[in-house]
């Protein structure tokens, strides 16, 4: 074999354990510290790109942990009826500091407002968490479970008017991708979401982490917002 092919191979074990460290579902210690732990709820009917956007945003982050929290056990299916098998579910989970709610039809967010346990965790992660953000109609979610009170928020633009209504004590802007109050994060539309773990990102990691992984990730849009294309670190 070639000096140029063996450099390949093992550039490519490198990879595969690389790959295996970031996909193992423990916190991993980096340089002392533990990662910075992020659920990304989902549950029966949830939107694709609103839980899948920000995974790959974290995924492709250095130093943070991401990882999927179902509803209830066993595998799971999208509004487009993609199934996959979720990481955790309540019972089992990390301890997050970080927690995304994405949204779903809203056939299926009145559904998991019958789901005494899941808003039992949502409220509990809520207080214990340094950052909640909500993805799309993940706002009417909070909303159901009283937690947007006071507060000012997003969602999807088909949408805001029934947030408005079912929560007359938060205030709805439109126009806006990101919206911040506090430690609360709302984005709208589906792909408000990447938005949404990028302000995240440059929140907890600096604007310059945020830029490489949009960069990586190709996402122009909030490279035009928000500094230079070329992905140097």
């Amino acid at each position: 074999m070639r000096r140029t092919g063996i450099a390949k191979y093992t550039l490519f074990i490198l990879f595969l354990s690389v790959l295996s460290a970031c996909t193992d579902n423990k916190a991993v210690e980096v340089h002392g510290r533990r990662n910075i732990n992020v659920a990304i709820l989902v549950y029966p009917g949830v939107e694709l790109l609103d839980f899948a956007g920000p995974f790959e945003v974290f995924n492709n982050t250095e130093g943070f942990h991401v990882f999927t929290v179902a509803s209830e056990p066993g595998k799971m299916f999208t509004s487009k009826g993609f199934v996959f098998l979720p990481d955790y579910n309540l019972n089992n989970a990390p301890e997050p500091d970080v927690l995304i709610v994405p949204g779903a039809p809203l056939t299926e967010l009145t559904y998991l407002n019958n789901n005494v346990d899941l808003g039992n965790w949502i409220g509990q992660k809520n207080r214990t968490t340094k950052i909640v953000m909500s993805v799309c109609t993940g706002a009417l979610l909070l909303s159901q479970l009283g937690l947007l009170d006071g507060k000012i928020v997003t969602t999807h633009a088909s949408m805001l008017d029934t947030l408005q209504k079912l929560s007359p004590k938060v205030k709805v802007l439109s126009n806006t991708d990101v919206v911040e109050h506090g430690k609360l994060i709302s984005t709208a539309g589906i792909n408000g979401g990447i938005d949404g773990a990028l302000r995240i990102v440059a929140k907890l990691k600096g604007n310059k982490e945020a830029l490489f992984t949009a960069a990586i990730l190709g996402y122009d849009k909030w490279i035009l917002k928000n500094g230079s294309r070329k992905p140097s670190k």
